[in-house]
């Protein structure tokens, strides 16, 4: 039998899917986006013993305690679902609605209101007269998308303070910060190897929890989209066995293409 090493090179690109880890659902997994950079880190910790009698004091002994791994990427994807996994938030659907007289104050030409909600329609300014005056479209920009008012110009006759908005909010999705336990996700890697002729590989996480987002970027200069780094901490999965050929941790597959 041939003992020769046969050259094996890696040039990977792929998708990172997750799903809630313990879920069984295959509808929950669910695809991280664009990622253009991912990396597996693996560690020991070690007692290590010096012996004291030679007068060189050579190490003799190193014990490993335990071991862990870490996942670091670069996250291009920005989406509630995925903030609500880094940010430790609840993802929901804010609904459209009908908004009848929020309350404006008194304003001066010049000043930008900012009503309280964003994509804003149907935009009609009366004041407060028993019977309202509306304002003319001439009065007033608006920025619809973040429901802004720049006041350009007040009518001859003083309204009747405060001013009032009546307009149709579009709604949308929101992710609130920091108000869930840390997720735990289990977690696959399906990838090509570009070095060996678009060889598949999967890697499988049993168990990780996120930790934080370390970055989320919202202004850019330079001729780059944002990448927002994160990290995940892999976790043993007890309940796998201890011996188990799978391991507890995480396996990596070299994919056996099928016949054709």
């Amino acid at each position: 039998m041939s003992n020769a090493t046969i050259e094996q090179y890696y040039f990977g690109q792929g998708r990172l899917w997750s799903r809630p880890y313990g879920s069984s659902n295959p509808a929950d997994w669910r695809w991280w986006g664009d990622i253009s950079q991912l990396d597996v880190a693996g560690e020991t910790e070690n007692i290590e013993h010096k012996e004291s009698y030679s007068g060189q004091r050579n190490k003799v002994r190193s014990i490993s305690l335990g071991s862990s791994m870490t996942i670091t990427g670069t996250l291009h994807q920005v989406d509630t679902l995925a903030l609500a996994e880094l940010l430790y938030g609840a993802a929901s659907e804010i609904a459209s609605a009908a908004i009848t007289g929020e309350p404006l104050g008194t304003v001066e030409v010049g000043d930008m209101i900012r009503l309280d909600n964003p994509g804003v329609s149907s935009l009609e300014i009366t004041d407060s007269a028993v019977t309202p005056v509306t304002l003319a479209p001439e009065h007033y920009v608006l920025d619809a998308d973040f429901g802004v008012i720049e006041i350009v110009s007040l009518p001859a006759t003083a309204p009747t303070w405060p001013l009032k908005a009546s307009y149709q909010a579009a709604g949308g999705k929101q992710v609130n910060f920091f108000t869930q336990p840390q997720p735990n996700l289990e977690l696959k890697y399906e990838g090509v190897n570009l070095a060996e002729n678009m060889a598949p590989v999967q890697v499988h996480f049993y168990k990780v929890a996120t930790q934080p987002l370390q970055g989320l970027a919202l202004i850019q200069n330079g001729n780059e989209l944002a990448g927002n780094q994160f990290t995940l901490d892999v976790l043993s999965d007890t309940a796998k066995p201890m011996s188990g050929p799978l391991g507890r941790m995480g396996r990596f597959i070299q994919v056996a293409r099928a016949a054709p």
